[in-house]
C-alpha cells in the first residue's frame, strides 16, 4: 500500500480510465434485463437472454495482475459499476429516464480526456523509480539509443 501511495497519481488515472467503461458495462449488464423487463415488458427469460447474448458477443476482461491497476480499477468498479443501477433506478424513478444515458456520457467523456492528457511514456524507463520525467539516462542500466542495449544486470536507481 506505501508503494501504491507513491504512485497515487497514476492509481488516480486508472480510476478515470476506467470509470466511464465501468458504468456502461454494469447499466448494460445489470440494469439492462430489469429495464427489458420492467419497462419494456419483455418477459424475464428473454431479457435474460438478450442480455447473454449481448454479454456473449462483447465486453472481455483484461488480465489485470498488478497491484497499481488492480486495486485502482476495483475501486472504480465498485464506485461507478456498483452504483449505475441505483443511479439508473433513481432517475427512473424521479422521471428521468434520460439522465441515465447523460451520466453514463459524462463518465464515459473522462476517459478521453484523460487519455489526452496522459503524457507518453514510450521512453521513459518506467523501472526507474521518479521515471515520471525525462527520457531514460545511462544509469541504472538504460541505453541511450547511441550506446546500444541496456545492462540486465544493473541495479536499478533508489
Amino acid at each position: 500500500m506505501k508503494a501504491l501511495w507513491r504512485h497515487r497519481r497514476q492509481a488516480f488515472l486508472v480510476v478515470a480510465l476506467t470509470m466511464g467503461g465501468t458504468v456502461a458495462y454494469y447499466t448494460y449488464t445489470t440494469y439492462l434485463t430489469k429495464y427489458l423487463s420492467n419497462s419494456a415488458g419483455l418477459p424475464k427469460e428473454t431479457a435474460t437472454l438478450v442480455s447473454f447474448c449481448a454479454l456473449f458477443a462483447g465486453f472481455f476482461p483484461t488480465g489485470i495482475r498488478a497491484l497499481g491497476v488492480a486495486l485502482p480499477y476495483d475501486l472504480s468498479d465498485a464506485l461507478f459499476g456498483g452504483t449505475a443501477e441505483y443511479v439508473a433506478l433513481w432517475f427512473k424513478n424521479g422521471g428521468r429516464s434520460r439522465a441515465t444515458t447523460r451520466y453514463g456520457a459524462g463518465c464515459a467523456a473522462v476517459s478521453p480526456v484523460v487519455h489526452l492528457a496522459m503524457k507518453e511514456t514510450r521512453d521513459i524507463d518506467l523501472n526507474r523509480a521518479g521515471a515520471e520525467t525525462g527520457p531514460p539516462s545511462a544509469e541504472a542500466g538504460s541505453a541511450s539509443p547511441a550506446s546500444g542495449p541496456a545492462r540486465t544486470d544493473a541495479p536499478l536507481a533508489s
